[in-house]
């Protein structure tokens, strides 16, 4: 929606705060960063190159900057990155779609003082049960629940430390329902003018996401969210009350209980107990282990 506005050239998960974080990047050596090999490194990466990531190829970065720079100029390198993606896309303006807690975001907001950061927040239980049909997320509903309850309860702590100019939070369910008044919202907080094609982000589609030209109605099940998004915005596309049975609702709601009802969600059942509170810790120490256990197979 906010890449479909003419002054805005948004990058989707390109990962390059990860890259250029001094805290965590590991292209910094006698003080300096290595910016040459870092731009280099993104070419093993499957979507560097892509409008859906970074618009642009290592060769122009490689022009645009030069091979070192001083680690207390990384905000000059940042923002470079970020107004070259966004000539690219003939904005002036630009932003970054993050679709989990990313360490870089305290660096970020203390790097670049003006950002503002939108959190779009889903009903968790429609979450859980989104990710199980995904490539890039476990097939457990358990585990999904359980992710989806810390990453959205990281992201409140995070916002909660910022200026309140500085950190929006929005219902997704309301975003789909009315979305013109909730996009002047988002307008208004990062001083933006609000332009009425934002509402109908499916026209801008195939501009933001190239490979969608190729959607054929009888695309795979594990693409239908890209196939959604050549349509119009659409309230109940998921529906945890009727897709999910009794049991996987209530396991569900127990693990992302706690930010459900941070987040204004109503419960169908009290998250009270040491009951639940032992299943949530089980869920988690589960979760841990499986991430170990691929860190040490990979």
């Amino acid at each position: 929606m906010l890449d479909s506005h003419p002054k805005m050239g948004m990058a989707y998960e390109s990962y390059v705060l990860t890259d250029v974080n001094p805290a965590k990047t590991t292209f910094i050596s006698d003080g300096q960063f290595d910016v040459h090999r870092m731009i280099r490194s993104w070419q093993d990466h499957r979507f560097f190159g892509s409008p859906v990531r970074m618009s642009t190829t290592s060769q122009r970065l490689l022009q645009c900057f030069p091979e070192r720079l001083p680690v207390d100029s990384v905000e000059k390198l940042v923002r470079s990155l970020y107004e070259n993606h966004a000539a690219i896309r003939e904005g002036s303006r630009f932003g970054e779609k993050v679709t989990s807690p990313n360490p870089a975001l305290p660096f970020l907001a203390e790097t670049m003082p003006e950002t503002r950061f939108i959190h779009i927040i889903r009903d968790g239980r429609d979450v859980a049960n989104a990710m199980t049909e995904v490539r890039w997320a476990p097939d457990s509903l358990m585990v999904n629940a359980h992710r989806w309850n810390r990453r959205v309860a990281w992201l409140r702590r995070f916002g909660s430390s910022l200026p309140a100019a500085r950190y929006l939070e929005i219902r997704y369910e309301e975003l789909v329902a009315d979305p013109p008044t909730v996009l002047k919202g988002i307008c208004e907080a990062i001083e933006l003018d609000y332009e009425s094609g934002m509402a109908r982000p499916h026209e801008n589609a195939v501009k933001a996401f190239p490979g969608l030209k190729v959607v054929t109605p009888d695309m795979p099940s594990r693409l239908q969210p890209q196939k959604r998004l050549l349509l119009p915005p659409t309230e109940g596309v998921r529906d945890w009350r009727s897709d999910l049975n009794p049991l996987q609702a209530a396991i569900a709601e127990t693990l992302a209980a706690p930010s459900l009802e941070e987040s204004g969600y109503r419960l169908t059942r009290t998250r009270s107990g040491l009951r639940h509170n032992a299943f949530r810790k089980v869920v988690a120490f589960s979760d841990r282990l499986s991430l170990f256990y691929r860190a040490k197979t990979s």
